[in-house]
């Protein structure tokens, strides 16, 4: 386990030379950054600045802040002004599981003529950003995310880099955010994710934007793919390109092109999707959408632009689900609308519903003989079986979570079998398969021996009563803990 407690870890090169910077390179079971410790490197040389590379096992956590307001990141940075300016780092982290919060973040970025690094983030559990920092010293560092940007604002200014993310199950929330962007000519860097399942809630944002005032450098593309969902709760998917110099159609296509895919469902509960040029003469980038499901609630989809053409719009569904307060829009002020292409068969699902009949059932007949009557005795009876609480959604308050198992010793003689079933259960836990997850807990609870693993079951009694609870069967959960004290409190 490595921690980084409020320090800092840099890399530079300066100077009239050539030389490149060097490299960061951690490798441990854990790696934790608090309270504003950072990995930096940094060139305003000709020479390129080294690449920061972050390994761990088990999770990597960035958290907390410092006394001067600075939260946890790791931060690659070109600063020179000259058009030899060297190269900013890449940064590749790569673990189970990646966590930011209070305003943890990592950076690459340009201020001058070189290009901003490259970001490769691969979690084959989870990802979870959230949170900000209050004390920020910038906007673009006030939230926890991951960050990609060009803010020289020269007409001769380096490129964005883009931000690649792999996991399987990427979680943002409170803000928190992936973007890249440009203030100047250099064009924002794509961000492609690749997951299992994706939610955003509570003001969550992935975006790209083009931010200058004047012949500003095309918006990145958006290219987001998971294998089952995407849910989005109050928050956004967006690019922006505010006075764009993009004005052909063989570059248009950079322009903040959105392409989603879900095998399952994309969820939209008051979100946006929005692709949109606000003035000059560059096009609206296009908006591609192929799931099986599109619900969209209070949602819109948006491909605007100002003087060129609108986006086009292309959902591709086997059923597609709107609200009739959500909109579908491709247009533009001055240049032509783009068009809107939806191919799902229940596109309109009001013509497929049955008008339900004047005459009803006349159950006059049975009211007369009620059931206490038929069977010889003197009450009736309804029996209604099944859960005895609402399950929980994502957008409620949550209950306390069950005792973590990051990082436990596992006790001795536990076989290799079981070990393999507990990393499930968390699996399925982590990813919000809890009824899966209570299966496998129910097992492990069954096959764990009272006698020889008497203290480790608490932890699986624990998490098996945690699922329930999600899942809305509370009784359940409140009997698997009387019986555990009957057991286990003298």
């Amino acid at each position: 386990m490595i921690v980084l407690d409020n320090c800092e870890i840099v890399s530079s090169t300066f100077g009239d030379n050539t030389f490149n910077g060097g490299n960061i390179s951690l490798n441990a079971n854990g790696i934790v950054l608090k309270n504003g410790a950072t990995l930096e490197s940094k060139t305003s040389s000709q020479g390129n600045g080294g690449f920061v590379s972050i390994q761990a096992k088990d999770a990597i956590t960035f958290s907390g802040i410092n006394d001067e307001g600075y939260a946890s990141s790791i931060a690659t940075y070109s600063l020179g002004q000259s058009d030899k300016s060297g190269n900013a780092g890449n940064i590749k982290l790569t673990s189970s599981k990646i966590i930011f919060k209070d305003g943890g973040h990592i950076i690459a970025s340009t201020k001058g003529f070189g290009l901003a690094g490259e970001i490769n983030v691969n979690a084959h559990q989870s990802i979870t950003i959230s949170g900000k920092n209050p004390n920020a010293k910038d906007e673009h560092t006030k939230y926890s995310g991951i960050i990609s940007q060009s803010e020289g604002q020269d007409e001769m200014s380096g490129d964005g880099g883009r931000i690649d993310i792999q996991t399987g199950f990427l979680k943002m929330e409170n803000h928190g955010k992936i973007s890249t962007a440009s203030k100047g000519s250099g064009h924002a860097g794509n961000i492609n994710i690749k997951a299992q399942d994706i939610f955003l809630i509570s003001s969550a944002n992935i975006s790209s934007a083009s931010k200058s005032p004047e012949k500003g450098g095309a918006a990145g593309r958006l290219n987001i793919n998971a294998s089952h969902s995407i849910q989005l709760i109050n928050s956004s998917l967006t690019t922006e390109a505010v006075k764009t110099i993009t004005t052909d159609d063989q570059t248009d296509h950079l322009n903040g092109k959105i392409t989603i895919q879900a095998n399952y469902m994309i969820s939209l509960q008051k979100s946006v999707i929005t692709s949109s040029v606000l003035s000059e003469r560059g096009n609206g980038g296009d908006i591609d959408i192929d799931p099986t499901f599109v619900l969209m609630n209070k949602s819109k989809i948006i491909a605007n632009a100002y003087e060129g053409d609108g986006g086009n719009i292309h959902i591709v569904a086997d059923h597609f689900i709107q609200s009739s307060d959500s909109l579908v829009d491709a247009s533009s002020k001055f240049g032509v609308d783009g068009d809107i292409n939806i191919d799902a068969p229940d596109e309109q699902i009001e013509k497929g519903i049955a008008k339900l009949p004047d005459n009803f059932f006349n159950a006059q007949k049975w009211l007369n003989t009620p059931c206490a009557l038929r069977d010889k005795e003197n009450v009736s009876r309804l029996i209604i079986s099944g859960r005895d609480a609402i399950p929980d959604v994502p957008d409620d308050l949550r209950p306390s979570l069950p005792l973590d198992m990051t990082g436990l010793k596992y006790p001795k003689g536990l076989s290799n079998h079981m070990i393999s079933k507990i990393e499930k259960g968390q699996n399925h836990e982590t990813n919000g398969q809890f009824r899966m997850a209570a299966q496998t807990w129910k097992y492990c609870l069954i096959e764990l021996s009272e006698k020889k693993f008497n203290n480790f079951r608490l932890f699986v009694i624990d998490h098996l009563a945690y699922a329930y609870q999600k899942l809305g069967f509370h009784d359940q959960a409140i009997e698997l803990f009387n019986r555990s004290n009957e057991k286990y409190v003298r």
